[in-house]
């Protein structure tokens, strides 16, 4: 343990010497502008190290590293002429994790890219379409409150005050001076009446005809939610996501349907029952969304193995394998090659 932790201590100082000598952190360091001398030299110490590649990951975020930087970084690692230096080999299988995000997988997702013959089998492993979830868009308007958002209350006019409340496991925020209120399932909207209602036990001259006191009621940090990934699944397992992510960012996350798993199948189960069956080929011939569903708390999604597989070769604008359903004819397997 000893010897593990002193390996960990001198890659922190070669890092830090070899890529800026007068920081403390790498923040500052432009990748681009690092020789490939240095790369093949840090390239040498992680294996010294006996680290996988991402725990240099996480080592170079604690150093102060951005995920921008550390995706240079990995091109540069991956790129470097040095060929008796190739890539660390990243864990053949990733063990279910509580959290996981594009950063953590993006090695095991270079493994598997190929130019598959199989439609669609990369979609979730291209760098150009991450899918990755929004932190930082409006909330609907229908969206419920849950265990865990924050809600946010600010007082203003005769009476000044400032709140920063959390739903508890009851589904209440407990105001100070008001006490619980339950808000849990509700929408802003409601939840905004509903507390506005009780604060004027406190706050007299906020209700009536020619108020004195308002209030505004906000989301804050929304809660996250817990997605169970299963099947034929490139990296199955428990993912931790922001309230508003969606069946793709799942899917993105988890690099999606492995080399048998199907496109056109996949179950979203919810509340131990079959919540809808997404069709991934309406996103990729017809630029349809509809299956892109917003995905809730215990969520499990299912992928089952391919069933029909067709190909097309010859004069198609799209040749390769296609998965079909059983009532579907070769009017459709044209126009998924994209005709003629």
């Amino acid at each position: 343990m000893q010897g593990n932790s002193l390996k960990l201590y001198l890659l922190i100082v070669f890092l830090i010497t070899a890529f800026h000598s007068n920081s403390q952190n790498l923040s500052s360091v432009n990748v681009n502008e690092l020789n490939e001398n240095k790369v093949n030299k840090v390239r040498q110490a992680v294996e010294d190290a006996g680290l996988t590649r991402q725990q240099a990951i996480e080592l170079a975020r604690q150093r102060g590293a951005s995920e921008q930087q550390i995706r240079e970084f990995s091109d540069r690692f991956n790129s470097s002429s040095d060929t008796s230096l190739m890539v660390l080999p990243f864990q053949t299988e990733i063990e279910n994790q509580s959290i996981l995000n594009p950063e953590q997988l993006s090695s095991k997702k270079d493994t598997l890219k190929t130019n598959s013959p199989i439609f669609g089998a990369n979609l979730f492993n291209n760098q150009n379409l991450t899918f990755e979830p929004g932190v930082n868009i409006q909330t609907p308007k229908n969206y419920e409150i849950g265990i865990g958002d924050q809600i946010i209350i600010n007082i203003w006019g005769n009476s000044q005050n400032n709140y920063q409340l959390v739903v508890n496991r009851n589904g209440q925020i407990l105001i100070p001076d008001v006490g619980p209120v339950y808000i849990a399932g509700l929408n802003i909207d409601d939840a905004e009446q509903k507390i506005k209602q009780r604060l004027t036990s406190i706050y007299a001259d906020m209700g009536g005809t020619d108020p004195q006191t308002f209030a505004q009621i906000n989301l804050g940090q929304l809660r996250s939610i817990r997605i169970n990934l299963v099947g034929e699944v490139v990296s199955p397992g428990t993912y931790t996501l922001p309230v508003t992510a969606s069946v793709f960012n799942a899917l993105y996350l988890s690099g999606g349907p492995d080399s048998i798993g199907s496109l056109r199948n996949i179950k979203i189960i919810r509340g131990n029952e079959l919540y809808q069956t997404v069709d991934i080929y309406k996103f990729l011939v017809e630029g349809d969304p509809s299956d892109n569903i917003t995905l809730k708390d215990e969520d499990i999604i299912f992928i089952p193995p391919l069933e029909i597989q067709v190909k097309a070769a010859g004069e198609f604008k799209r040749n390769g394998w296609f998965e079909m359903k059983a009532e579907e004819s070769l009017e459709n397997l044209i126009r998924f090659a994209g005709g003629f």
